[in-house]
Order: structure tokens, then sequence, then C-alpha cells
């Protein structure tokens, strides 16, 4: 079904995405909230040749970064977090078009760019934005290159090499590999499913081996330890409650219900099914992550699920572009001013989340 979206319309979308992401590197650049993040303390330890540190087992692609770029990790790890924010703009568009159409894939690049707690990790150096881009890079690869089950393998080894070593800048990005098993197992393509896992399972192991002889340390010294956090932040191992209040925060409403219109309204069954297989994995694993006690603990479902708002988004204003007050000036009005209903909304979030300030790039010229 042709969109009523104009051409013009789109124009303005990507304005506003254009916007929305100078905004976020000016006023909220390398926020104080996380300018000391464990990444740092790991990074500047890896930087002095001390590799004996609980991320460098984890998330071991960061640190490497780092350690290689000559300059300190208070410099090189903001712009690694600016160029993934960038890239996951541009992937969150190349995956939604695959899914859907053009125009709801403007719109989720406009909802991620716009997502306040996005725009709070888009230039610090944490590694939020890298696992987004890694996420959204495992899913779009698949749909653009891997859907055909004749598809040889030599690819599936090489697209399931790449996905251990995304897995490596973040755990949060096993969420993508387990929504691709579960697409693979339900289209019963077992044979790339067995190599795509053997090629991520090898790489895997041998890392763990490596970090638990030479460390000590491995992903189950990762989860003693963010259980332990959780008990110095809430008292207890796990507060559900606590989580699920702070992930509907930092996905705010607009994104929640923008994702059940993407659910409801969408009349494709087969495509209805894949995103359900796309979004549980990482909605499950932010409501279960045990230490992240404040929005950002919604980044790690938004890959699974902005696909979803974008063409939620894009069904609500076609939809009301055709009601009478709504559709003046063909829709554009109405387009306008939710879009910046939003980013000023998301800005003033940001702004409170951020101690009531702004982190201005200018600071550091």
């Amino acid at each position: 079904m042709k969109s009523n979206i104009f051409l013009n319309d789109k124009h303005i979308i990507l304005g506003f995405i254009i916007t929305s992401i100078l905004l976020s590197v000016t006023l909220f650049f390398n926020v104080e909230k996380y300018a000391e993040s464990d990444l740092i303390l790991s990074a500047k330890s890896v930087k002095n040749n001390d590799f004996q540190t609980m991320l460098f087992t984890v998330r071991p692609i960061l640190l490497i970064l780092a350690y290689i770029v000559p300059q300190d990790p208070l410099q090189s790890l903001p712009i690694i977090s600016l160029i993934s924010y960038l890239a996951s703009v541009y992937l969150s568009y190349k995956f939604t078009k695959e899914l859907y159409n053009e125009e709801s894939a403007l719109f989720a690049s406009y909802l991620l760019t716009t997502n306040f707690a996005v725009i709070l990790v888009s230039s610090a150096p944490m590694a939020d934005c890298p696992s987004i881009a890694s996420n959204l890079t495992i899913l779009y690869l698949y749909y653009s290159k891997l859907r055909d089950v004749t598809e040889s393998r030599e690819k599936w080894l090489i697209y399931g090499l790449l996905t251990s070593l995304l897995i490596l800048v973040r755990e949060n990005v096993l969420t993508s590999v387990i929504a691709i098993c579960i697409i693979l197992f339900y289209r019963k393509i077992y044979r790339q499913l067995g190599i795509y896992l053997f090629s991520i399972f090898t790489v895997l192991i041998i890392w763990q081996l490596f970090t638990t002889i030479q460390f000590n340390m491995n992903y189950l010294t990762q989860l003693s330890t963010g259980l332990s956090l959780s008990v110095k932040y809430s008292g207890v191992f796990y507060n559900p409650i606590k989580v699920v209040g702070y992930l509907i925060v930092g996905l705010t409403p607009v994104l929640i219900i923008l994702a059940l219109v993407g659910i409801l309204l969408d009349e494709n069954e087969e495509r209805f099914k894949i995103v359900h297989f796309i979004a549980l994995p990482p909605l499950l694993l932010s409501i279960l992550w045990p230490a992240i006690y404040e929005p950002r603990v919604a980044i790690i479902a938004l890959p699974g699920i902005i696909h979803l708002c974008g063409y939620g988004l894009n069904k609500l204003i076609t939809q009301l572009s055709k009601k009478p007050f709504y559709r003046i000036g063909g829709g554009s009005l109405l387009l306008i001013i939710l879009l910046t209903l939003n980013l000023l909304g998301n800005l003033f979030l940001a702004y409170i989340n951020n101690g009531s300030k702004i982190s201005p790039i200018w600071r550091f010229l």
C-alpha cells in the first residue's frame, strides 16, 4: 500500500534527523555524567599495558581500539561513540527500509537520534552506541545479504566470525544473534544455523579460555560483578520493578506507543512474526539486566524495536493526515508539529537527566 507522505516530507524528516544530531553533539558532548565510566578506567589501564581488567575479558574490541589509537582514551572513546552514533542512525535507516519502506526507515532514524538516552551517550566514553551499531549491523547484514537460503557456507562462516567480533564490543549484542538464530530455526534453515553458531562459538570459546587462563576472568566474572552492583544500587540482586520503571522512562511512552501501533497495524503476517523474534530478546535482556538502574537501560532494547517505532509513526501520521483538521498542508504541518514536539521533549529530558545542565562541545575548544 502506497504511503501518503509526500517527497518533500522526506526532506523534512531528514532535516529533523540532521538537526537532532547537531543539537546532540553540540549541547550534550561527552556529558559529565559518564565522563569517568568503567570503560574509561579500563581503557586507561590497558593504555598503560595493564590488561588485568574485567572489561577487557568481555569488551576487548573497544579497549583494543583505545590502545591502538594514539590519543588519550578520554579523547578517543568519545569519538568512537560519536562515530558509532552516526553509524547507528544510518544502519537503523537501512535495516528498517529492508523490513518496511523508506518513509518508515527515515522515521526510525529520527526516533533513534532524538531518544534522550541515546543523546546522553552519543559522544560519551561508553559502549552503548557501539553496541547499538553492532546489533543493527548483524540484523541489517542478514536481511540485506543472507536471507536467500542458497547463500554459500563461506558467507555464513564469515558472517559468524564478524558476529563474534561484534559480540566482543558489548555482551548485549548477543540479543541480535539470538534473534537471527530464532529466525533461522523458524525458517528451518538448519545447515546455515549450524555454521553460524559454530563460527561464533569457536571464537568466543577461544577468547574466554584465554582470558580465564591469563586473567582468571570471564563472562561469569562480569555477571557476578553485575549482581554485586545491583545489591549496591538497590539492596537486592535484582529489582524488576525498578528496572522496568527505568526501561519505560528510557524508552519514553512515545516509543512504547509507536511500537504497539507498528505491531497492531502491520498487515504482513510473516513480518508480524519476524518482528516479534527480533524484539523479544533485547526487551527481555533489558528487563533482566541486573546493574543498570537508570534510563540508559533502554539502549539495550532499542535495536530490537526502533524499526517498529518508525513504522508505527509512519502509519500514525499517514492515517491522521487523512482526517479533518489534520490534513492541512497535505499533512506536512502535522508532521512538523509532531517531530518538533518529540525533539524538544527529548532534549528537555536529556537536560533533566544530565543534572539540569547542558554539556556544550565548545567547552573543549
